[in-house]
């Protein structure tokens, strides 16, 4: 139990939450309250959309695809979750504490979680606990409250980029939008033929990857940057 403790803790060192956490401090987090650590292999669904959120999910190493659907299931923006992480703890208190997302491994991965009630107690007993779980759920807050009135510039281009820049979680890395032409264009109140033509021009100048029916985005940053 000592070296499994010990290990956990090790671990748990190097997760956003505990940053600036001492050793003997997440020690005796560990002696006082329940942490469940599993190491689950690819394809597990750790945390389903509209499902509740009864608790922090961390990843503490591997990857986890996320997957989020607009409510008639007419597209999917799929994402990368890298370790260390936490999954969507802005949705563990609040009028909705439901998962807006779905979060699979994505190979082996070792997943941690503490129970809402043990989130409670933990963020009583530590403070530095508790400021970086309301940092982390306050710059999530700010950024979404920003994408409503970010400006968006009055072209096919830009107005593409937006599309799928503001239904990401994560504003970095690679993106998967897998969406009918003729979909994506009445969402954009265009025409199939512009939106397919728009995007053999970003294929073209390096910005996205086309399939069929599938939009594929190397770097989030780099797309939102051109």
């Amino acid at each position: 139990m000592k070296e499994r403790n010990d290990l956990i803790s090790r671990q748990m060192m190097s997760l956003p939450l505990f940053m600036g956490m001492s050793g003997n401090d997440i020690r005796q987090l560990l002696s006082d309250h329940t942490v469940a650590y599993h190491v689950l292999t690819d394809g597990k669904v750790v945390a389903k959309a509209d499902t509740p959120c009864d608790g922090l999910i961390f990843l503490v190493r591997g990857q986890m695809l996320i997957s989020a659907t607009p409510d008639d299931r007419s597209y999917t923006i799929e994402e990368l979750l890298i370790g260390p992480g936490v999954v969507q703890p802005e949705r563990l208190f609040g009028i909705s504490p439901r998962y807006t997302r779905t979060f699979t491994t994505k190979g082996r991965c070792a997943v941690m979680f503490i129970a809402k009630s043990d989130v409670v107690k933990i963020s009583s007993s530590y403070e530095i606990f508790r400021l970086n779980l309301l940092n982390t759920v306050s710059t999530q807050a700010q950024r979404m409250a920003r994408v409503q009135w970010r400006h968006v510039a009055d072209s096919r281009r830009a107005r593409i980029i937006n599309f799928i820049g503001s239904r990401c979680l994560l504003m970095t890395g690679s993106k998967t939008v897998r969406i009918k032409k003729q979909r994506l264009a009445q969402q954009l109140n265009d025409s199939p033929r512009g939106i397919a033509a728009e995007l053999r021009s970003m294929a073209e100048d390096g910005l996205v990857t086309l399939k069929r029916e599938t939009i594929e985005v190397a770097a989030l940053e780099q797309l939102l940057k051109s």
